[in-house]
């Protein structure tokens, strides 16, 4: 029951967005977003170490948290790290395919930036779970193993794609990872060598609410959106924290005073970047 209940939901929500594009040419930028999302939602597939039944309730999750940060702008919750990363952090996935399945048609650019204690996870593997790429409780737990496997994926095709990414860490994060996660991360530099752009930053730490990541995006008509995480890194999770989504236009005040701090943080540790695709 809950399942064909969730299946209905998801197809009135699509049904409805469906007409609203379809009915005007002119529908705005963030309608057409929301409706891959909630596409790209109805159709995930369960890994295998999960139950059906149990990955019902995860979509269920990613469709509240996301009718939440699509409607306000913004989500924050304090709590366990097990209740909300399945959900932050497979809404982050789902929105790196989504830029990666949109640039070149509804987006025009995309730049991002990964601003973590180490080297972004998913570009550390391959797709496997090495014994140190992330916390021991991540891999005993589905969900949260599910969106390390899934962003190695997305993370890849939004490069190929064409979208620009920068792996922000501190001087000393590359260190913390293994020889083969260094070896790999080295290699997909090499890879993407034309996108994909190695910053160390000169200091010991990031700031516990700057962790994260944040896209930038153009739509057709040049305008600016930006999505943002903050959320601790998959290797050094902690039980009981504060973790945010962002989704808005540039010129929304919740989204620049979170930009501020970002990029004070990042001029403070002689990293000055812009965000223009005339640079690119």
């Amino acid at each position: 029951m809950i399942k064909k209940a969730l299946i209905g939901r998801f197809f009135l929500l699509i049904s409805f967005f469906s007409l609203s594009l379809s009915a005007s040419e002119d529908a705005s930028f963030l309608d057409s977003l929301n409706y891959d999302v909630l596409k790209t939602i109805a159709n995930l597939e369960p890994p295998l170490e999960a139950s059906p039944n149990d990955f019902s309730s995860l979509k269920e999750g990613l469709l509240k948290n996301w009718e939440s940060l699509f409607k306000n702008g913004h989500r924050k919750i304090k709590g366990l790290d097990k209740d909300i990363r399945p959900y932050f952090v497979g809404i982050q996935a789902i929105i790196e395919e989504t830029l990666a399945s949109s640039l070149g048609h509804t987006i025009k650019f995309a730049q991002g930036f990964i601003h973590t204690p180490m080297p972004a996870t998913p570009l550390c593997t391959k797709g496997e779970i090495s014994p140190q790429l992330v916390d021991p409780v991540i891999k005993s737990d589905p969900f949260r193993l599910f969106t390390v496997k899934t962003r190695a994926n997305t993370l890849r095709n939004y490069l190929k794609k064409g979208g620009y990414l920068y792996v922000v860490y501190p001087e000393n994060g590359l260190k913390k990872r293994t020889l083969e996660e260094q070896l790999i991360y080295k290699e997909e530099i090499q890879n993407y060598k034309t996108h994909l752009f190695d910053t160390p930053l000169q200091c010991e730490k990031v700031p516990e609410e700057l962790i994260g990541a944040t896209y930038f995006f153009t739509d057709a008509f040049d305008k600016m959106f930006v999505f943002s995480i903050q959320m601790s890194q998959a290797k050094e999770i902690q039980d009981i924290s504060t973790y945010a989504l962002w989704l808005s236009d540039i010129d929304n005040p919740l989204i620049q005073e979170r930009l501020e701090a970002l990029f004070a943080y990042f001029s403070q540790n002689n990293f000055t970047t812009k965000v223009d695709p005339k640079l690119h």
